[in-house]
């Protein structure tokens, strides 16, 4: 039997809730700091409805980290249109990352550490997930770069490293939207231009 139009989006509405009432609890306590109880409380939804639509808190925890790293894809693609310069493809990716809620912002950084908590094979498949959607395209936005001429041939992933470890002050930054983006600005114009006075 078909779900009806409405019946489907409360079922999605309901499952984006849970997701956002986690993620926050993941970002203030951590992986083994909640359990599904407290989550399903938060949420305001029964135990037997949140398991309805996650199968435990591995399930959970993973279909967050995997949403945000679906964003990150998006600003990628967005970034990745014909006629856009390097410096511009990177702006697109991490001022829209700034402009994301600040526990969508941190939680890229708590899936990182937290992942280690994921079982064997959930966490290779995160990882496979967070290089192809993120550390990688990064890295093929310098790559392209340097075949234009644009950027100096340094090894792309070396380069990405460089600008994550750089933006990470601003990515875990918990103020409003506006000083995040001024913040991620100040530190891209940095890595391009460097520290000299111009």
């Amino acid at each position: 039997m078909k779900l009806s139009k409405e019946t489907q989006q409360e079922k999605e509405n309901l499952r984006q809730v849970i997701l956002d009432t986690a993620t926050i609890l993941f970002v203030d306590r951590g992986y083994h700091g909640i359990g599904m109880r407290e989550i399903a409380a938060d949420a305001g939804v029964s135990k037997a409805l949140l398991y309805y639509h996650f199968q435990n808190k591995e399930d959970l925890f993973l279909a967050i980290l995997t949403e945000s790293l679906e964003k990150i894809g998006e600003l990628v693609r967005l970034a990745q249109q014909p006629g856009k310069t390097t410096r511009q493809q990177i702006e697109i990716v991490f001022m829209g990352m700034a402009a994301w809620e600040p526990n969508q912002r941190v939680m890229i950084y708590v899936a990182k550490q937290e992942a280690k908590h994921l079982s064997e094979s959930r966490r290779a498949e995160f990882m496979k997930t967070f290089h192809h959607n993120f550390i990688g395209q990064v890295q093929e936005i310098f790559a392209s770069g340097i075949r234009r001429g644009e950027v100096q041939a340094i090894d792309p992933g070396l380069l990405s490293q460089i600008l994550i470890g750089m933006v990470s002050p601003a990515l875990s930054a918990a103020g409003p939207v506006s000083e995040v983006q001024g913040l991620m600005k100040k530190i891209l114009e940095l890595f391009f231009d460097g520290v000299q006075p111009k």
